[in-house]
Parts: structure tokens; sequence; C-alpha cells
């Protein structure tokens, strides 16, 4: 015996344990720390990148609401009266005018404090204090205002930079030559205010869709930046907006504006690219690793614009891989501890793997000795403890060999009784669906862990696998080969497998079935025999070698040694027989396994198949659907005849029955009176008082039954109930023809489909009724009425809006037959019938009791198979458009006869010029007591009537010279009732009611003269020559912005104090029809009238800034009421003619430039101031007038200009004058009145107006007043 060895084995399996341990725990933690933090940055910058995503859409669309904001607010309802007023002066100004007089108001508004009367008018006018509520009541909005389409200021919440905005880059991009767009401005910094605006400019549209002004808006972008500032990730994430010429506009702790990123790269978002380190210094102040994912904001009114700004969201490393880094910290200060532990475990571990060596040592040197009475007693469970069996059964007695025979065989059989195999069912993708328990203990992962995963997570010979898979679907037929699996602790396991396909019912390929045998066991008892066999024969031959030696030395011993060889060879003969008993348990355990695969493929397919069913009920929306998957799918698992399924709800039942053999057909109403009497026992309902609907699923016809099955009746009868929460709410039944046909399994089966099935008709009711209340919540909210009629037009929804237009109660309930009523009122039932008939939507307006027009859309509604079952209405109140598209029409075809009037009345007054001024011309040659001059004055009367038409006309049209004075309106319509008096019948009496004290009006008290003459002659004549009464009436009314909303005023003016007076008569009165016509130009009722009269009325009324009403009713009269605006001034009396000098003996002197386009005109003209004394130079158009001048500007003492020309107009004339003659004296002729035709020329020094057609006396008046 040796003595003690140098290095032992419990030293070296210490050494190896604390090296092993030591470069695990290294490489664990090196390569766990690179996976997590690479892990982490990954999921970081996709965090990042959703995280910036979400913040530029989400800025993308705060944008977007702004716009669509200031959108409401540039409503052309909203500023149109304003706009329309401004923009209207432009008319008649030359463009460099209006631009001069802009210049100089937009230098007043910069001199000028907010208190000034300029800046108060913008801001105190009606839009300005809407304006101003906009501003305050919008967080949002710092500053709004609007301008006319010239660029003119109009109305502002605040003071502006400048009154004139048409130099402005905003403006003309939303003005856009009068096309209209809307434009948005990047984000500007107010360094003193500390804060950040956008502008948005939209343009505003008038009726005609033509850009009559625009709006534009200072939005406050705190709202944007809110949601940068809450935004926080870390220690050190945060949000960074820069803008689009990379500056940035915010990050916490920094000054907008103030740091400028000049990373092309970074900027353009570019995949892939390296942050460079000014970048995370500009952002984060310090040149640190930093994880940084931006996003665009991509708005498309910013990027219309090239306006691109681009959100940033980043943290440093540091703060992404803190938990990381404590992780590693954490593991590296447990490791002394781990290898300490481990190096204690090598102890024990050591001296128990040692303990046993020694004992097998001993015991050889004991049979050395020739002591075989001992046996070893070695348990350690591996190789060794395999050795000293295999040892002690070569030197036991046969009856002790005989006896490990039999527990060998008891052995076999408790491994066959406790045998289990894997079950694996794999997709066709490789992915595993389902695992059995025994799988798990398998491979020590949980199911969990397992389901989705590769078949490669625990067996990665991959060639292998992909031949084996592809044998297996080549040649369609089950497949076993042997592999190697490993657990999830990496242990190597030798596995058998046994693959089979999926097929569905179509052919296709489902999946592959998987029975894992664990090999570890057999392969080991085989190993096990194979090297006890061995040791054996070694040991026998090492043997006999000894016993030759010792024969040698102990010939007394030899008879023992010869006994001893021949109990070992008996020995071996035993262990050789214990083989062959070995080799058929192996046979008899193969043959087991067979069996239990086969009972396990029949399991995996009822497993398969309930899966398949589960699957498709989460998809099913439909109750047959539903009962006819799972009676056809059942019917692949449970042998049955007849199944049949009942549901029913408060009014309902449904029943559903399927024959799986057209012979089971005779048994359907069986089932189901069976089924109705078994739910109503057992819900203690009866069932058969509901609505009860029956559908029949067919059966298969190429399905056929056993030959030996009788279709008699029915002996085996099985019930299920569905239930949801406890409560019953149906019931499946299974019934067969077999005896005893369901077993535990098959009812635990149909146990389970109930179960799914009471499930998913929980979770379609649910569905139904959430649907219902959604729908119902959006019926109930819309503004238009909607009515659901089912197929028989009976009412199955009626929304707040259809009950108030159809005039009934909130909570009345509505009958089909009195609903019906209500369809046939409004003629709608045609529209119905004509809906179902023809499948298509039809539409219609009708008019209901109360007068209102509803427009009517009609629609089909219809199921899931197309089939129409019932229809809807759509009801929407159309009255107030209708009128406001009859009052549209209407101001256009007025203002198209205005246009044609005042286009008339301006042609006849040239003519009416060249005549009165001939008559003046002869008047003055001829004498009185001549047949000519008596001629020349009927000429001269008529030539009056004609001017008075054409008063009227230019009345109508608006475009009549108004000379403003103060009065009274009661005195003036006292005068003219005593005047008219004397010109009507002596049947009509007039009756003046004025009131005591009324306010004065502004206005010219020769229109009103005539519009109060017209309207008296008027009922005057509707009288006629009966007895009547005018009363004539006045009085003073308060109105406010709704006052005029009546149909009956015309025109609707601005609110405020109106004095007014009526005039009543007693005569038949006028029709709807006559009323609406009344105001028409060239509209009479009376044969010979012209229809001028009351045209000009309402156009007097009109340009007065006045409101006319008429009221009247067929046989009791009619009532016209006018009001015009109430005067604070007080009464100018005149006395006498101002120019009432005598011109008899007065003589011009000096030469007269006479410019006009009418040589008639210039005819007269001429000859009237050469018979006054002038010398005259005449001129047919405005640019030879502007040379004549020129040539002899220092002898023309006047110009006498006409306004209206072809090629150049007489402002145009009138500033070519004055450039080339500042204190050139200009007298204006125009058949328009002065405020229109001259109003922007007198502040530039327009020397006198002249209404066509003039007289002699006018002419001379004005020259002489303007030469000395």
């Amino acid at each position: 015996m040796k003595g003690e060895p140098k290095i032992g084995i419990r030293r070296k399996i210490i050494t190896l344990v604390f090296t092993v341990t030591l470069t695990v725990i290294a490489i664990g933690i090196g390569l766990g720390y690179y996976a997590a933090t690479n892990l982490m940055r990954k999921s970081a910058e996709e965090a990042f990148k959703e995280s910036s995503t979400q913040l530029a859409e989400t800025m993308s669309k705060i944008v977007s609401e702004e716009i669509e904001d200031i959108k409401i607010y540039s409503d052309r309802s909203l500023w149109e009266d304003d706009l329309v007023e401004a923009n209207e002066k432009y008319k008649t100004i030359n463009p460099e005018d209006i631009k001069r007089a802009f210049l100089e108001k937009d230098k007043i508004w910069k001199e000028n404090s907010s208190e000034s009367p300029l800046v108060k008018k913008t801001q105190e006018s009606r839009s300005g204090e809407k304006l101003k509520s906009i501003a305050r009541n919008d967080n949002a909005v710092e500053e709004i205002f609007i301008t006319d389409k010239k660029g003119g200021l109009v109305a502002a919440s605040n003071k502006t930079s400048d009154f004139y905005q048409a130099d402005e880059r905003w403006w003309q991009e939303a003005y856009s030559e009068g096309e209209g767009k809307i434009f948005v401005e990047d984000l500007e910094y107010d360094e003193s205010a500390g804060t950040l605006g956008m502008s948005i400019s939209v343009p505003i549209y008038g009726e005609e869709k033509e850009v009559i002004g625009v709006c534009k808006a200072i939005v406050n972008v705190d709202r944007f930046l809110t949601m940068l500032k809450k935004f926080k990730r870390g220690e050190t994430g945060s949000a960074t907006l820069i803008g689009k010429d990379g500056y940035i506009v915010y990050h916490h702790d920094m000054e907008p504006y103030t740091i400028k990123i000049h990373d092309e790269k970074f900027l353009k978002l570019s995949d892939g690219i390296k942050k460079s380190d000014d970048i995370k210094e500009e952002l984060f102040g310090a040149k640190k690793n930093i994880i940084i994912v931006g996003a665009e904001v991509r708005n498309p009114f910013l990027l219309k614009e090239g306006i691109s700004w681009k959100i940033f969201v980043g943290q440093s490393e540091k703060d992404v891989f803190a938990a990381v880094n404590r992780l590693i910290i954490q593991g590296i200060l447990l490791t002394p501890i781990l290898i300490i532990v481990m190096v204690i475990l090598a102890l024990v571990f050591s001296k128990k793997l040692v303990a046993p060596i020694q004992k097998l040592r001993d015991a050889t040197e004991r049979i050395g000795k020739g002591d075989f009475s001992k046996i070893i007693e070695i348990k350690t469970g591996d190789e060794i403890e395999q050795f000293s069996d295999a040892f002690n059964k070569m030197v036991s007695e046969i009856k002790h060999n005989q006896k490990e025979s039999r527990e060998a065989k008891e052995y076999s059989e408790n491994i066959v009784s406790s045998m289990h195999d894997a079950l694996l069912v794999i997709d066709i993708d490789g992915a595993l669906e389902t695992v059995n328990e025994y799988t798990e203990e398998l491979l020590g992962y949980t199911e969990k862990e397992l389901i989705g995963e590769h078949m490669e997570m625990f067996c990665d010979d991959e060639a292998f696998r992909e031949e084996n898979f592809s044998k297996l679907i080549q040649e369609g037929r089950s497949r076993q080969f042997d592999t190697i699996c490993k657990t999830k602790e990496g242990e190597s396991i030798p596995v058998n497998f046994s693959l089979s396909l999926m097929i569905d019912d179509e052919g296709a390929l489902k999946g592959v079935v998987c029975v894992a045998r664990d090999m570890r066991q057999k392969l080991s008892m085989i190993s096990e025999l194979e090297e006890s066999k061995k040791e054996l024969e070694g040991f026998s031959k090492t043997l006999e070698d000894k016993v030759k030696e010792r024969t040698d030395e102990l010939q007394q011993s030899q008879e023992a040694a010869l006994n001893i060889m021949e109990d070992m060879q008996e020995a071996k003969s035993e262990i050789e027989k214990t083989n062959e008993e070995l080799s058929v348990a192996k046979t008899e355990i193969e043959s087991f396994s067979k069996g239990l695969e086969e009972k396990v493929k029949e399991r995996t397919a009822e497993l398969t198949t309930l899966s398949e069913i589960s699957s498709a009920i989460a998809y099913t929306s439909d109750y047959q659907e539903l009962m006819k998957l799972i009676m056809e799918s059942l019917l692949k698992i449970v042998d049955y005849d007849v199944c049949a399924a009942l549901l029913f709800d408060e009014n309902t039942a449904n029943i559903t029955v399927k024959s799986a053999y057209s012979e089971g057909d005779d048994f359907v109403t069986q089932v189901k009176d069976g089924l109705i009497y078994s739910t109503s026992l057992s819900t203690e309902e009866n069932i058969s008082d509901k609505d009860t609907s029956v559908s029949i699923i067919p059966s298969d016809p190429d399905a056929e039954p056993e030959e030996d099955r009788k279709f008699d009746i029915l002996r085996s009868s099985f019930n299920a109930p569905f239930s949801v929460g406890g409560n019953v709410i149906g019931m499946m039944n299974v019934s067969s023809c077999k005896d005893e046909a369901f077993g535990e399994e098959d009812i635990k089966i149909i146990h389970t489909m109930a179960n799914q099935v009471s499930n998913a008709i929980h979770h379609l009711r649910l569905l139904a009724t959430a649907e219902k209340t959604k729908m119902e919540s959006i019926v109930e909210s819309m503004v238009d009425g909607v009515i659901m009629l089912d197929e028989r037009n009976n009412p199955v929804i009626l929304n707040p809006r259809a009950r108030t237009l159809l005039g009934l109660n909130a909570d009345a309930e509505v009958s089909g037959k009195e609903f019906r009523d209500i369809l046939k009122k409004l003629s709608l039932d045609k529209e119905l019938a004509e809906t179902l008939k023809a499948k298509k939507v039809t539409t219609k307006e009708v008019v209901d009791e109360d007068e209102r027009t509803l427009y009517c859309n009609i629609t089909p509604v219809k199921d899931v198979d197309k089939n129409i079952i019932g229809t809807m209405i759509i009801l929407r109140d159309i009255s107030e458009r209708k009128k406001l598209r009859t009052q549209f029409q209407y101001a256009q075809k007025m203002e198209s006869f205005g246009m044609l009037a005042g286009g008339i009345a301006h042609d006849f007054n040239n003519l009416l010029t060249g005549i009165m001024g001939n008559v003046d011309a002869v008047l003055m040659d001829v004498p009185k007591d001549s047949k000519t001059y008596q001629y020349v004055k009927d000429i001269e009367s008529a030539g009056d009537r004609a001017t008075g038409l054409c008063r009227q006309m230019l009345a109508y049209s608006g475009g009549s010279e108004i000379e403003t004075t103060i009065f009274s309106l009661s005195d003036v319509l006292n005068d003219m009732a005593q005047l008219m008096s004397a010109s009507i019948s002596k049947k009509i009496e007039i009756r003046k009611e004025f009131a005591a004290e009324i306010p004065n009006i502004e206005a010219d008290i020769t229109q009103i003269r005539q519009i109060i003459m017209n309207l008296i002659i008027n009922a005057a004549e509707i009288i006629g020559d009966k007895t009547g009464v005018i009363t004539i009436s006045t009085g003073v009314a308060e109105c406010d912005e709704h006052c005029f909303d009546d149909d009956s005023f015309s025109g609707k003016p601005k609110a405020g104090t109106y004095v007014y007076y009526k005039i009543t008569d007693t005569g038949g009165g006028m029709s709807d029809d006559t009323i609406k016509k009344v105001f028409d130009p060239f509209f009479s009722t009376k044969f010979t009238g012209r229809g001028l009269g009351l045209a000009a009325v309402l156009g007097i009324v009109n340009s007065h800034k006045g409101s006319i009403r008429i009221k009247s009713e067929i046989g009791k009269g009619t009532t016209f009421t006018c009001l015009f605006p109430m005067s604070t001034k007080k009464v100018a009396i005149q006395h006498g003619d101002e120019d009432g000098d005598d011109l008899k003996d007065w003589k011009g002197s000096g030469t007269i430039l006479l410019i006009d386009d009418e040589i008639l005109a210039r005819t007269v003209g001429k000859r009237l101031l050469e018979k006054a004394g002038f010398d005259v130079l005449v001129a047919s158009d405005g640019p030879q007038g502007i040379d004549i001048f020129r040539e002899n500007k220092d002898e023309i003492s006047a110009v006498l200009l006409d306004f209206v020309m072809p090629k150049m107009n007489g402002e145009e004339v009138f500033h070519e004058l004055s450039d080339i003659e500042k204190d050139v004296k200009v007298i204006i002729c125009s058949g328009y009145n002065e405020q229109e035709a001259v109003s922007n020329l007198k502040a530039v020094g327009l020397a006198g107006f002249i209404q066509k057609p003039y007289r002699n006396k006018e002419l001379m008046t004005k020259l002489r007043a303007l030469l000395t």
C-alpha cells in the first residue's frame, strides 16, 4: 500500500470550484453589464423616439387647433358690416392717394398713445369690443386685430405697432392678391415680457368668396411649452424644442434663442449620426455621454411656410444605466461571499466524494486476502455506487443474485408504471403552443416561459431538426428520431421524439404534435449493465492472475481458490440470465409506451379541437355562427346524434338544433320541446310563453352512421346550462340513440364548451349593450332630428331634436299608428315606401304646421346580410337657411337694380346738363313775350321733371347728393300734411298724432319731404275715390341689435335711439306677395306707374342709415314706418337764399378750362361761360385736359372737371393738375352726390362741387364765390 498522494482529490475539487466560480462570476458580470446596457440603451432610444414623436404630434395638433380657432374668429359674420363699410370708401379713390393717406395715418398712429382718438376708435368699436372679448376669454390669444382689403386697420384688441399693414409680409401672404391663404409665422421671443409668441394670419372672405379683410392673431405658446416643461425622465431626462434656424427655443433653465445648434446632420434627424460634443455641451452643459432622439413637428401649415421645429428628448447614460450600475456593484460585493460559500460546499462535497473511494480501496484489499464475507455499502447515487453494487453482485451468493434479479424486475415494473412522456404542440412557424406538466418537469421551464418560444430553446441541433421536420411534412406520416435537449439549467438530456402532423378539416397543415421521451434512464441502464459486465470480466481476469500468483505461495489455498472461481463463473452465468430478463422487460416497456403514445395522440386531438374552438369563439360576433361552430366542433370529439342549444332573454328565446346524420332529423321536435321543458324547470320561467325562434343547422349529407346504429329512440341525453354570474341564460342538450353514449370525459368536454359559450354570449351582450349605449349617446347629442324605424315603420329611436321638430313631448310614448299619422301629415309615407322598394337614399323638403321647412333624408338600414330591417330619417330645420338665402338673393337683386338705376341716372344727367344749359342760354336771349320763350319754358318744365326722375333713381341707388341739416321731423310732417291736404281727394282726412317732444334728426330735408310726399300720395291712391283716413304719427324707439331681426324691416342698421313716423291708410291693403315686391324698381300696382316711387323711398331711408317697415292686411289698410337715427344737435334755422344775390350785373373774367367727355356738355358749358364773360378752353378727356393746363397754367383761373370719364377719371386728373400747380382751383361736376364722389378730395385742395344737371345760375354762383 502506497502512502498518501501529494495532491489529493479534495484539494483539486476545491481549487477547481474556486477557479470556476470566480471565472463564471467575472464573465457573468461582464456579459450581463454589456447586454443590459445595450438593451437599456436601445430601450431608452425607442422610448425617447416614441416620446419625442408623441410630443411633436401633440404640438402639431395644438398648432392646428389654434389655427382653427383663429379661422372661427375670422368668420365674416362677425366683421362683415365694418369691413364692407371700410372697403366701400376705396371704390372712388386713387390707389396712390389711398397709400398716401395710410402712410399719414401710420405716422399719426405711431406718434400717439393708446388714448388717442384714432387708436381708441379701433378698440372701442363693435368689432374692437369683440376682439378684446376674444383676447380676454381665449388665454392663448395675446393680441388679435383685423384689417380691410387694402391693409388698413379696422379693429384691434390692443394697440398695434402700425396702422397700415399691407406692407408687411404676413399681410401680403394672407391676402395673396385677393385669393387668400392661411399664413403662419415662426416663433418670436419677446425679451422684455419673457414670452414666446406665434403669429397666425387668416383671410376673411365675403359672400362671393372674395377676400374682404385679414385677421391676425398673436398666439401665446405657453400651451405648447407646458407639455415640454412637464416632461421628466429620471434625474436628467428632459425635452428640448429647436426652431427652424437651429436655435434652442426651449430647454429647461435656458433662455430661449441664446444658443444655436450648428450640426446640420443632427437637425435633419439623420439616422446613425454620432452626437457631437458641442451639441451635448449646448443642450446639457457638459461633454458627457448623452442619449438624444428627436422628431419633427410635421404640421402642414408650418411645413408649407418652410417652418420646421424639432423636439429632442435626451438623458445622460449614467442616469439611464443607474439601475444596472447598482446591480453590478451589488454583484461585485457579493462575489467574496459566494466564493466562500462555494469553497465550503466543495469541502463538504469532496469529503463525501472521497469516502466511498476509500471504502472501495479497503474492500479491494480484503478481496486480495480472500475475504468475501462482507459487502460494500455505498449510497452516493453516482457511478461509485454503481461500481460498488456491481462488485457486491460478483461476491454475493447465488441466492442473493436471484433476489437482485427479482428486485430488478420489480424496479422495471415501477419504471413502467411511473413512466411519463412530454407532450408538445408546435405551430407551423416552430413556436410552442401547448405543453404538458411533465414537459415542465423534464426541461425545468415553466409553461409561461415555453409558450411562444421556438424549439431551438432546448433543442439546438438545427440541421437535425430541419431534416426530420422536412421529411415529416413530405412523407405525411409519423416519424421518430433521437436527439439531445438542454434543460433550463443547461443539462443535456437524450430524448426520443415522436412527431405527427396536425391537419385541419380542409387538409391544411396546422402544426406538429411531438411526444418527447426522456432517454436518460434507458441509456443509463444500458450503460450500467455494460460497465458491470466489463468490470466483472476485468476483475475476473485480475482475480485469476492473483490466484495463480497465490497458488505458488499458498498451495494450501488452491482448493478454496478453485471454489471461488467456480462461484464466479456461476455468478457470471446468473448475470447473463439477468440480462436476458432485462431485455424482455425492455420489450414490454416499449410495447406499453407505444400503447400509451396512441392514447396521448387521441387526447392531443381532443385538446387541439378544444383549443381551436376556444380561439374561434373569441372571434365570433354572431350568435348563430357561434352555435354552428360549437355544434360542428363538438361532433368531432363527442359522438352525438342530435345537439340543441336554447338562449333566452326577457322577451325572446332562440333555439338552434343540429342533427349529426340525416336520420336524426326526426328527433328535432322532441329535443326542442325537451330543451324548453328542462330550461323552464331549471330557471322557473315559462320559456314557452316567450317569442321563440328555431334555427336548424343542416346535417352533413355525406356523413354516414355505423351500420348497427338504430334511430328508433333517443336512449342517452345530457343537459349543460349556459350561466353568467350564477344566472342561467340558456341550456345545451346532447342526445344519442346509443345506450350510455356519454362518458365522464364527454361530459367534461360538454361542460367546458357550455362554459365557453356562456362567456362568449356574455361578451356579445356586453358588446351589444356598449354599442347601443354609444349609439344612443351619439344620437341624443345630434343637432339634427334622428328617427329609427323598423320594417313596419314603428318608431324605435326618437332623439330629443326629432321630438322637438315633430312637436312631441320629451318622455311621451309614441305608438306605431300615431307615428305613421305624423309621417302622413309631412307627406313622407310615399318616400318611405320608395326607400324600402328601391333600397336607396331619398331626400325631400317638407313644410310642417308651424311653417318650418324641414330637410328630410331617408336612408335604408341593413343588417350584416344586406337585408333591409328598417329606415333612418334625418330631420334638419332649414327655415333660417332658406330665409337667409332669400334675403341674400333679394339684396343682390336690389344691388343690381341700384347699379342700373345709378348708371341710367348718370347718363341722363349728362344729357340734361346739355339740355338745361341750352334752355338757360335761349331764355337769356329770347324776349319773355315771344312764343319761343314759352316753348322753351315748356322744355324747361319737362327738363325739371326729368331731373326729378333722375333724382329718384339716384335716391334709390343711394347715389344722390345729401345735404344734411338738423330739424324736427314733426315740423316737416306738419308742413307736408298741410301741403298735401290740398292735393288729394276731399273725401280723405289727414289726421296728425304727433308725440309731444321728440329728438331732432340730421338728414337731407328735401329728400325727407320727397319720401313723405310719395307715401301720402301712395296712400291716397290706394284709398281712391272712397272715404278714408290717412293717419300721420311720430315717436321715439330704443332699438337693440335684435330689434331689426323682424323680416318686416328693411336693412339692419346699428342699435341706438331712433325717431320714427308712421303713415297709415284705411285702403284695401296689400297681399304678402305684393309686400315682398313693393320696393323693387319698376314694380307698380298702377297701370301707368313707373315703379320708382317706393324704390326711391327705400334708397333715401337706407342712405340715411335708417330702416323702413311695412305692415298691411287685406281689407284693413297699410302702415309705413320710417325710422331715422336721433341727433343731439340743435336746429339750425336758415332764412332766405344764401345765393340770392342778383347775377344780372356780374361779369366773369379770365380763362376757364372745361374738361368733359360729353360733347353736348362741353358745347353748352362753353356757350354759357362765354356769355358770362370768360375765355374757355375745352378738352374731351383727362390727358388732353392735363396737356392744355400744363401749357396755359398761368392764364387759367379755374378748371371745370367732369368726374366720370374714360382713360382718366376726375380724381386722377385732379391729382395730376395739383402736381403741376399746387393752388389750382378745380370744381368737380358729377351726377353722383358730393359725399360719394369727392369726399376724399376736399382734404387735398378741391375748390368746389356742382351736381349735374346744373343750371346757369348755380354755375355762375359757384364761379363768383370761387374767383372773387
